[in-house]
Formats: structure tokens, sequence, C-alpha cells
């Protein structure tokens, strides 16, 4: 489960198979706002936090001050036009976040962190289930590899969707 919320829409529960794809369909779903928020299954808003991540701009990223910085987030309409959405080749999760720091960094979108006041039990859907675990040292290999691949040959695009990555990389039981 991941929470969603835009500029212009209520809070919104969604479990899609994957981090990137929830970032990617809420955005192509929701087009015409102007900053996106997303934030983890295992996060815990305290009082204040909506508010305060609601500072963020249509020309940034915008991140939690606390680690891991992408546990909750903005992204605006302006850094979406300039970068493109989230490599979808990174599945189900771990190193989309990595990829477009580095494109914000290359094409000079700003990141600002702000103090979100939350609590976050950090990868608890990994520890719920050994199987995740180890499906998890398989993909996160693979991502890394895909990642260190793109700065070697300086691809700074959005990448892309791919079926034979997807079938690799996919944690569904019937594989």
């Amino acid at each position: 489960m991941f929470l969603i919320v835009s500029s212009s829409r209520p809070i919104c529960p969604c479990q899609p198979t994957s981090a990137l794809l929830r970032r990617g369909i809420w955005i192509k779903s929701f087009p015409y706002d102007d900053r996106w928020f997303f934030a983890s299954n295992d996060v815990v808003f305290k009082p204040g936090a909506l508010e305060r991540l609601c500072e963020a701009r249509t020309d940034e990223i915008t991140l939690s001050k606390m680690f891991p910085h992408w546990h909750a987030f903005s992204v605006g309409y302006e850094a979406v036009r300039r970068l493109g959405l989230f490599d979808e080749a990174f599945f189900p999760a771990y190193f989309e976040d990595n990829d477009y720091n580095t494109r914000a960094n290359r094409f000079g979108v700003s990141i600002r962190k702000l103090n979100i006041p939350a609590d976050h039990d950090n990868s608890s859907t990994l520890k719920s289930d050994p199987v995740f675990q180890a499906l998890n040292g398989d993909t996160f290999a693979r991502n890394q590899a895909y990642y260190q691949a793109k700065i070697k040959h300086q691809n700074f695009g959005p990448g892309g969707w791919d079926v034979e990555r997807r079938r690799l990389n996919g944690w569904e039981g019937d594989r």
C-alpha cells in the first residue's frame, strides 16, 4: 500500500504492483495537477506533516529531511516537465529515486528537504516475508546494475518500461 495525494485530489490509498508504477500512474492519471505527493505505506504522519509537505513548489522535488528521504515526497509539475516520469525499468523498487535524483542534478531541478513530522518503519514490507527478502536480493542487484549502466553511459533520460525486464523482476506468485 502506498499513500498518494495530489494537489487537487483527496488522499488515495492504493496498491498497484510497484512503487514506481504507483508514481507514474498517478501522475499520468491526473496530469493537470501542479504537484503530486507520495508516502510509503510504512509512514505515519504526525500532526502538521501534510501541511508542511504542501509547502512543496511546482518547480522542485521536495523530500523529507528524515532518512530515507524518499519515504515522503512531492514532485512538482515543472520538475516532471523537465525530467519526465520515473524510469519504469526500475521494478519493483529501488534505484528509481537515485536515478531521479541524478537526473534532477543533471538538469538543474531543485531538490529541497523539509522537516516533515513522521515516523517511518523502514522496509517493513520486506521485513514481513522471507520470500520478499529473497526476491528483493535479486531485483535490488539487477536494478543497481541497470542504474550503474545508465550512469556509465551518461543516460540521463527517463528510460522506459520493458516487458522482459518486468517479467524478470516480477514478484508475482504465478511466474
